[in-house]
């Protein structure tokens, strides 16, 4: 695939405005903390994404608010 593609400029992907990118903990759908491995990248419409961490029982005690971010 890299000798077919060798000539051909990487695209960028596109990100609407208003989307935004969060990780997220697959088990609660709460926001992760950035330092969780197994967490994943979800989109949102920025009004509506998580802002605050949870544990494994889906329960924030974290004072600290994760914001969401922009990847593209």
């Amino acid at each position: 695939m890299r000798q077919a593609l060798a000539d051909s400029e990487s695209a960028t992907p596109y990100q609407p405005p208003g989307i935004a990118t969060m990780k997220i903990d697959p088990q609660t759908g709460q926001a992760a903390p950035p330092d969780d491995r197994n967490a994943i990248f979800e989109f949102f419409f920025a009004e509506q994404a998580p802002n605050s961490p949870s544990d494994i029982d889906g329960r924030s005690d974290a004072d600290e608010t994760i914001k969401a971010v922009d990847l593209f």
